[in-house]
């Protein structure tokens, strides 16, 4: 059966001491280590100590060691205070600790060498323990972080009260018989109070300091969720002024382009020579082919990238309304739907331009079952586009890649920016197959 002994509650308090510190150690390691965790780790180690040799009182060869006991309590006290006013964001000056620290030496120590009273040594760790306490309980009463102000104001309280109980333990040692040696102290039934408090105390203030440091990291971590979002909402705000900007630009080039392509209209309806209103209207479709783009990527929520499916057939309509006939025409589009960039879209539409203006220039001269079919895939990252028709076909002693034609020359440009090629295929007409790296 377990005795309460003074010997059985020393063992207890290290006991819960030494669960303190472990607690203590693993919130250190798994937390966000504050200013402070440390001092409060190292104080609650050396309390531990200081119990565990009061132990020594038991045996008479080992008496002596008891005496470092009230040393080393005292100081993991005064390191709980260094620790509390790290925590809070205050500055530890080491001259007062130390101070204190000396002069509870000198006096502890003079009452063994010089006086050897044990009951003014009790009165000595009493006050000082009274002085050190209300430290720590003023520091976190005056303390003005509103976000663990509770848990500060509760650690406050049991600092405050044992405080308070340590300084009517020295009032009571004052007026109660002198003690003549660590034999009477177990043979005191009231000495039980004594290590009882520390031990419930102890836990009390672990566990608050604890919930204190939690209350802090939550409230830190809110702060910064609530910064999160703020700068969510700002670059929320800024990526919807510079989609509003691109919108802006591109509406402006479509317009523009636009412009001059009537512009140009109108010069080539004021010309008399054929060469010239041929090249006008040329120059005016090769802009109404990058307009189309625009206008596309103008109703569009991306700017930078568009579906292949979305560009190609409008494109191909607009460029073969310019081409008013009398016999029918059947056109089919073969067009996937696959991503390409901005960069790449604009001189495949113009290349699209070109082979499908020459096929409704040269490719039909004799009205007939006219067929043209233009079709877009990809296939392991690289892009296939055929524009085909049924008409006479190029002929043989034509040379694709050797053509002076501006036409020509401005496809085999393009193909080469895509870092593509192209290629001529005669059969049924003409074959005209791009092939490039998505």
């Amino acid at each position: 059966m377990l005795r309460i002994d003074i010997p059985t509650l020393v063992f207890l308090a290290c006991i819960v001491f030494a669960t303190q510190a472990i607690a203590l150690l693993v919130h250190y390691r798994g937390r966000r280590p504050y200013d402070g965790i440390g001092w409060w780790l190292a104080g609650t180690i050396l309390q531990a100590f200081g119990f565990l040799l009061m132990l020594a009182i038991r045996s008479r060869t080992l008496q002596a060691l008891a005496a470092l006991a009230n040393p080393l309590a005292f100081t993991g006290l005064l390191f709980l205070g260094i620790g509390t006013k790290c925590f809070l964001g205050r500055r530890a000056a080491p001259g007062p600790y130390l101070g204190a620290a000396a002069v509870f030496l000198c006096a502890y120590f003079a009452f063994i060498f010089a006086y050897d009273s044990l009951s003014g040594r009790a009165a000595v760790v009493s006050t000082a323990t009274f002085f050190g306490a209300l430290d720590i309980a003023r520091n976190l009463r005056t303390h003005r972080q509103r976000h663990f102000a509770g848990s500060a104001r509760f650690l406050a309280g049991i600092f405050a009260f044992y405080g308070i109980f340590h300084a009517l333990v020295a009032a009571v040692s004052a007026f109660a018989p002198p003690l003549g040696s660590y034999g009477d102290l177990l043979k005191d039934p009231l000495r039980i109070v004594l290590f009882i408090v520390p031990i419930v105390c102890g836990m009390l203030w672990t566990a608050a300091f604890i919930i204190m440091q939690n209350q802090r990291l939550n409230a830190e971590m809110e702060e910064e969720k609530e910064k999160l979002q703020q700068a969510e909402t700002e670059i929320r705000a800024l990526l919807e002024e510079k989609e509003l900007l691109l919108k802006e630009v591109h509406h402006r080039i479509k317009n523009n382009m636009s412009t001059i392509a009537s512009l140009l209209s109108l010069q080539a309806g004021l010309s008399l020579d054929r060469a010239t209103i041929g090249a006008l209207e040329e120059a005016g479709n090769r802009l109404r082919s990058m307009t189309t783009l625009y206008d596309v990527l103008y109703r569009t929520p991306r700017y930078t990238e568009l579906s292949v499916n979305d560009y190609l057939p409008p494109l191909i309509d607009d460029i073969l309304s310019n081409f008013p006939r009398t016999a029918p025409l059947r056109v089919i589009k073969r067009v996937d739907d696959f991503i390409l960039g901005v960069k790449k879209l604009q001189p495949l539409g113009i290349i699209v331009n070109e082979l499908l203006t020459n096929a409704m220039k040269y490719a039909f001269p004799e009205p007939g079952d006219d067929e043209i079919e233009v079709s877009a895939t990809k296939q392991d990252m690289r892009v296939t586009v055929v524009v085909q028709d049924n008409g006479k076909g190029i002929p043989e002693a034509m040379d694709f890649e050797a053509s002076a034609g501006f036409g020509v020359t401005v496809v085999q440009a393009l193909a080469k920016q895509l870092g593509g090629s192209i290629r001529i295929e005669r059969s049924r007409g003409t074959r005209v197959v791009l092939e490039f790296p998505a």
